[in-house]
């Protein structure tokens, strides 16, 4: 195993440098440590031509340019939370239902087949926890329940996206940190 040491760039991001190593240099490249400077560690020696690249490369980083790298983390973490607030479902009628990917499909289906003369009802649902069922009586209750889910989940997404502008809008990853997600 051999270890490069490379004096800390105070506006680079490690995790930007290290996709950048892996990117380029694997499968030498094993993985890097920070104390008191950089240390990259490689299965073997790199040539003196590998070693000055990685070191222009490390020095040279500016915020800049890992800004749009550090801007799509902050993108998956928006992402992530506004798939939890999904996952938490709708309500309708009082009661909690799912907005999984199969209640989803379901929901769709339902509606658009509503008014079908072989669709019998009441249909009976299972709320999200299985404590409950809810029956729908007719066409314009599965109507009313899919434009309740399609609504609820159409707000989730927006508030997202809001997030997202802001993160798009940032020019620093002081303004990038700035954009907080407490829905």
């Amino acid at each position: 195993m051999y270890k490069l040491t490379l004096t800390i760039n105070l506006e680079a991001d490690s995790k930007y440098f290290n996709k950048w190593l892996r990117d380029n240099y694997t499968p030498n490249f094993k993985g890097s440590s920070q104390a008191d400077n950089i240390y990259l560690y490689f299965e073997s020696e790199p040539d003196e031509e590998v070693k000055t690249e990685i070191t222009d490369f490390y020095n040279n980083i500016v915020e800049s340019d890992w800004l749009n790298y550090y801007k799509r983390t902050k993108f998956d973490e928006i992402n992530n939370k506004t798939q939890e607030l999904i996952d938490l479902g709708y309500v309708y009628n009082g009661f909690a239902m799912s907005l999984s990917e199969k209640a989803q499909t379901n929901i769709l289906a339902l509606y658009s087949t509503k008014d079908d003369v072989h669709l019998i009802y009441p249909i009976l649902f299972n709320t999200k926890d299985d404590l409950n069922t809810f029956d729908a009586a007719d066409p314009n209750t599965i109507a009313d329940m899919y434009y309740t889910a399609l609504a609820t989940k159409k707000a989730k997404l927006d508030s997202g996206t809001v997030l997202k502008s802001k993160v798009r809008d940032a020019t620093t990853v002081f303004e990038v940190d700035a954009v907080e997600d407490n829905r």
